[in-house]
């Protein structure tokens, strides 16, 4: 339970952080939570005031990565916070902060991540105001004023972390705001399945795997357009003659032969002959974002037609 810095250790002490994510336009909200515990001042002729309270926010890595959130912002304005209670009991103030990280910012944290958990460090700064009085008549005497700082960290799983980016709606779309999972689910219902198993795999850092479920994607959607044998070969010959639709379908068959060699280990493992890949973040992202983006434009010529 870490403390408001050393000088705020005889004031306040931090009895819970917490974070969550919230939906915007055109950016994504982190909510951070900081509750502070007002202690009762054991010389009833002291009071502090704690005012002009700022702060930032940062997250680190698990590697070592550390990426400024940028200013924070109150959902209340704290102008003043005593510890004195008239009533001689102390009590507890929710700060609700929050900052607002673009989509650019949420693809960064995420390239650094790694798959991995992170940590979110708030840094606070305040004005104090050390007011003393004197007994009987209650009347101000002496007045301190000085500037106190405090570093708060709050360690963020891998699990809490693919969470708050699902409140915040990160997980609903990609890097050039496509929608994954829409209405085309009703039509194919193991889309919404293998996508959600994609895009998991993605964050959790299992760029293989996340391969593996968009070759899934290709099949049903193979399956469903009536094409031919999925082994087919790609054509390139005379498909200038042919419509947007088979063009669109050399692309899909495209995309279904390289996600193939996600699903065979043995040939990723045991050359034999084949090709080798590797696969990393870039290709997991790209992989999903280009499935997400073929999906939606089959159905929408689909239903032009």
């Amino acid at each position: 339970m870490p403390a408001l810095a050393t000088a705020f250790i005889q004031y306040a002490e931090i009895n819970n952080v917490s974070v969550s994510g919230s939906r915007g336009v055109g950016f994504y909200r982190l909510n951070i939570t900081v509750t502070v515990n007002r202690r009762t001042p054991r010389d009833t002729t002291l009071k502090e005031l704690l005012t002009d309270i700022e702060g930032y926010a940062t997250i680190r890595t698990e590697t070592g990565n550390i990426n400024n959130l940028g200013s924070l912002c109150f959902y209340k304005k704290f102008n003043v916070i005593s510890d004195l209670d008239i009533n001689g009991i102390s009590e507890s103030v929710e700060m609700k902060m929050f900052v607002d990280v673009s989509l650019q910012g949420i693809d960064k944290i995420e390239s650094l991540r790694m798959g991995r958990g992170c940590e979110i460090s708030v840094y606070l700064n305040a004005k104090v105001e050390r007011q003393h009085y004197e007994s009987p008549n209650n009347r101000l005497v002496r007045l301190e004023v000085f500037y106190v700082s405090s570093e708060i960290g709050y360690t963020i799983n891998q699990g809490t972390w693919i969470d708050i980016l699902s409140q915040m709606g990160y997980r609903e779309t990609m890097l050039l705001e496509i929608p994954i999972i829409d209405e085309f689910t009703t039509t194919i219902p193991s889309l919404k399945t293998d996508f959600d198993m994609a895009q998991t795999q993605l964050l959790l850092g299992h760029w293989r795997q996340s391969v593996e479920a968009c070759r899934k994607i290709y099949e049903a959607l193979s399956q469903k357009m009536n094409d031919k044998k999925v082994t087919d070969k790609v054509e390139f010959k005379e498909i200038s003659k042919e419509d947007k639709m088979e063009h669109i379908r050399l692309l899909r068959r495209a995309m279904y032969i390289i996600t193939c060699k996600a699903s065979h280990i043995d040939d990723v493992n045991k050359p034999d002959g084949d090709s080798v890949f590797e696969w990393g973040p870039e290709d997991a992202r790209a992989a999903l974002m280009i499935t997400s983006a073929l999906v939606r434009w089959v159905f929408i010529n689909q239903n032009d037609k």
